[in-house]
């Protein structure tokens, strides 16, 4: 166990001082089983970070997300990812089924990965998806009234023009 928490230590430190060849190094010294570990995989993508390797970033994202789906960080580095890799309908399609986590102060962080990925995807194809986010973000940030009030004024039609013709 010792040998395991040193490497792990080794890694974290180099990630520190920002050698990320010492810190990959000290990453691949760790046997497979704990580089899969929460820890590991937890420096895995903070080494794949810094050295912006979307398809690692996506991989320990995602490996990491199904221990903690509500955790918005590992779903925007997700999200980024795959928008990064040309992915960009699976990009919006993650957001969108994981919006309801984004609450408060995250709302306007989602909103602005959500706007990048959708520049990135074909708008027809993400439609649905894109325009219901977008009234739920102009619901909470009180631009439209509650879709549970009875009084509810019909929204101004969005338009989209600029960024099709991206």
């Amino acid at each position: 166990m010792g040998h395991l928490n040193d490497n792990y230590l080794l890694a974290e430190g180099w990630l520190e001082l920002g050698d990320f060849r010492e810190a990959e190094l000290a990453l691949q010294q760790l046997p497979a089983r704990a580089r899969a570990t929460q820890r590991g995989l937890r420096l895995w993508l903070r080494l794949s970070l810094a050295l912006e390797r979307w398809p690692e970033i996506e991989a320990a994202a995602r490996q990491l997300r199904s221990a903690f789906p509500a955790d918005i960080s590992l779903i925007l580095h997700e999200a980024v990812a795959l928008q990064q890799q040309g992915k960009g309908l699976q990009s919006l399609s993650l957001l969108a089924d994981n919006a309801r986590y984004f609450t408060g102060p995250a709302w306007p962080q989602f909103l602005a990965t959500l706007e990048s990925c959708a520049v990135a995807a074909t708008l027809p194809a993400a439609g649905a998806s894109l325009l219901h986010c977008i009234l739920t973000s102009k619901e909470q940030l009180g631009e439209l009234p509650s879709t549970s009030d009875p009084a509810r004024t019909k929204p101004e039609p969005l338009r989209f023009g600029r960024l099709i013709s991206r």
